[in-house]
């Protein structure tokens, strides 16, 4: 990695861009967590926030931060067709 940014250290200088922000919870945690033993929730919640993770990674995206329940990650701007793209495979998960 060094020495990529020592061959090119325009990789490095800031520069202007627009990125996606994106905060997903899930919505019907507090309904379900009512039924669920502490170690269920405690199993569930790993799961899940393991699953958001890699759908961040996958998508080239970086993780900001865990909020209870919440992924918060941003990435850089894609084209409308990835764009696009982007919303169905994530339509899945709606």
């Amino acid at each position: 990695m060094i020495r990529r940014l020592l061959v090119n250290p325009e990789l490095v200088e800031p520069r202007k861009t627009e990125i996606s922000i994106m905060s997903a919870t899930f919505a019907a945690l507090p309904q379900s967590r009512k039924n669920l033993t502490p170690q269920d929730l405690a199993e569930f919640l790993n799961f899940y926030l393991s699953e958001m993770t890699r759908i961040v990674f996958r998508r080239q995206g970086t993780l900001d931060k865990y909020i209870g329940d919440a992924v918060m990650a941003f990435g850089a701007r894609r084209s409308r067709s990835q764009e696009k793209q982007f919303a169905r495979a994530n339509a899945r998960w709606t």
